[in-house]
């Protein structure tokens, strides 16, 4: 009888920091990026009940794109990608919402990388869009906003820093908070830091809104492009300062939208005949 007493203890000390284990294991943790694989049984929007999520992709070799089907729980969706990187990642956010969030990733056609972004919320998933930045790239901030890299827009081929809000509304049929989109956030400035050589003469303004002339950065010169508003503005930084020739050191280049090209003494020249350094990938 004593035996059976103490084999009956010791079964239930094993059980007890298993139970614990499994509580951690199975609960998506809060204001972190987490990647699941495919089986992985999960309580995603954290109501208590366990999901199992699936993911499979498959190539096409025939279109050069992919297919994907994600399953979390009873729901199913499937979609298209071009490369997709066969990781499934889930996020959810300390923010009020009562859903959380699944995240397909996707290299894209020339490694632009892209994410497919899904609500999932008491059996069903929702698509919300589309990010361009990798799961494991992004920075969840204190204040709920997410940081990841993005591809710049403006001039040639870098990357710069992508801020996200993540969008809510409250749902009365449901009487729940349910997330309704992941939007960039634009900054005023981005880092370039883009060594360039002026192929000619190029006149500078003082400000973006003061466009008085600053300064010419003389073909031949070396310059840095500091920083950009990934629309039309580029802030240049000559290499060397001649402060005896010009009242400012440096100064703004407005392009056209885009930096394909800039209107230079009137005439439209393309940014690749202003700059030798300029990098442009596929």
């Amino acid at each position: 009888m004593k035996k059976l007493l103490l084999v009956l203890c010791l079964s239930l000390l094993l059980l007890i920091p298993a139970v614990s284990v499994a509580e951690q294991a199975y609960s998506l943790p809060l204001g972190q990026v987490f990647e699941l694989t495919s089986g992985m049984q999960i309580d995603l929007d954290g109501d208590g009940s366990v999901e199992t999520v699936k993911y499979a992709h498959k190539y096409n070799e025939e279109t050069g794109a992919s297919a994907y089907r994600l399953i979390a729980g009873s729901s199913q969706v499937d979609g298209e990608g071009v490369d997709m990187t066969g990781r499934i990642h889930a996020l959810r956010l300390d923010n009020g919402a009562d859903d959380a969030l699944l995240l397909v990733s996707d290299y894209g056609w020339s490694d632009d990388d892209t994410t497919y972004v899904y609500s999932y919320y008491h059996g069903e998933l929702s698509y919300l869009g589309q990010i361009f930045m990798m799961p494991w790239e992004i920075t969840v901030n204190a204040d709920g906003t997410l940081t990841g890299s993005a591809r710049g827009s403006i001039l040639h081929t870098w990357f710069r820093p992508c801020d996200l809000i993540v969008c809510t509304a409250y749902s009365a049929e449901d009487e729940a908070v349910l997330t309704n989109g992941v939007v960039e956030m634009p900054r005023d400035l981005y880092p370039m830091g883009t060594k360039v050589t002026a192929l000619r003469d190029i006149p500078l303004c003082i400000s973006r809104t003061n466009t008085g002339y600053a300064r010419t950065l003389k073909a031949g010169e070396s310059a840095w492009i500091v920083a950009t508003d990934d629309i039309e503005w580029l802030y240049i930084v000559p290499e060397e300062y001649d402060w005896s020739e010009y009242e400012f050191a440096s100064g703004w280049l407005r392009t056209d939208i885009g930096g394909y090209s800039a209107t230079i003494g009137g005439e439209s020249v393309p940014t690749y005949e202003l700059f030798e350094g300029l990098f442009y990938a596929d």
